[in-house]
């Protein structure tokens, strides 16, 4: 039992290496703020596009007012629309089907004119990321969705582990991708295979952190099932299929008490509220799996 407490314990400790931005992140454009304000406020800009473009058109053809002011309302509601559309997109609650992706793909294609200067005013990170990009010149027609070059964020540290690690996951390109139209286009939740990759590296940052540790004679096996997690969360880390059965079990245990925290808040970091049942039933497909995994394993040997 104290080997079951202490690998429970430390089941998520190699966490403090994951950013805090995207292990909370709440919605598909979240980086240190939600992004969707921006995308808001270039709605915005269309909105008053729309207003002026009426007033113009009434300046020259007056005798044309009602039917100009049809077209003014008919042009509101579509922007109205189509942000509530891309508001629900940022959420992540349901899955994003091809119909939806190509709703979106084609809302991105609408233009807006920005008049200021986008160089100014950044950040020294910043203005590495946008080094060897074209300045275009203002007035710049954008795209209203868009995944810029400045949006990559590249590797800066080596992701080949000690084979030792028994690590075997696949690796994004970059480190992240920020792009807008990329993070809204996510089917099923909030984050991209970059962030996602982001958090499962805590299991390597576990592994790391407590085989270094000389841990009494006692609870010598706590290491063993430390880093364990569940197949259906963490699909990517092969090692976790070879965990004994503490290994597999306190994980499965220290995953259900996780997903029950989130019932006392209004919302957990990463979705919706979790409900008992649906939480249960994680935990029992888990288990399921790794018990059918250890028994595969032990006929194979005994064979």
């Amino acid at each position: 039992m104290p080997q079951y407490r202490i690998a429970a314990w430390l089941h998520d400790c190699g966490k403090i290496t994951t950013p805090e931005h995207i292990v909370d992140k709440g919605s598909k454009l979240e980086t240190i703020y939600n992004r969707v304000h921006e995308i808001r406020m270039r709605f915005e800009v269309l909105w008053r596009d729309a207003q002026l473009s009426y007033l113009e058109t009434l300046k020259e053809h007056p005798e044309q007012q009602g039917e100009l002011a049809a077209k003014l309302q008919r042009d509101h509601a579509q922007l109205q629309e189509e942000f509530a559309f891309i508001a629900e997109c940022n959420v992540g609650g349901e899955f994003l089907d091809e119909d939806k992706q190509a709703r979106l793909k084609a809302i991105a294609q609408r233009t807006w004119i920005r008049h200021f200067d986008n160089r100014i005013g950044l950040s020294p990170v910043e203005e590495l990321r946008v080094e060897g990009v074209a300045r275009v010149p203002t007035p710049a027609s954008e795209k209203l969705l868009a995944d810029k070059p400045e949006h990559i964020i590249e590797r800066t540290r080596s992701t080949d582990y000690p084979p030792e690690y028994g690590i075997n996951m696949d690796v994004p390109e970059h480190l992240y991708n920020q792009g807008e139209l990329y993070n809204l286009g996510i089917s099923r939740g909030t984050l991209t295979a970059e962030e996602r990759f982001k958090i499962n590296e805590h299991i390597i940052s576990n592994i790391k952190m407590l085989e270094s540790l000389p841990f009494p004679e006692e609870i010598a096996n706590a290491p063993t099932g430390r880093a364990g997690h569940p197949p259906t969360m963490k699909p990517c880390v092969v090692r976790d299929t070879r965990a004994n059965y503490p290994a597999r079990h306190s994980a499965c245990l220290s995953e259900l008490w996780l997903s029950q925290m989130y019932l006392k808040h209004s919302q957990p970091p990463t979705g919706p509220t979790r409900k008992l049942n649906p939480s249960v039933w994680h935990w029992i497909f888990s288990a399921r799996w790794w018990t059918t995994n250890t028994l595969i394993e032990t006929a194979s040997n005994s064979s």
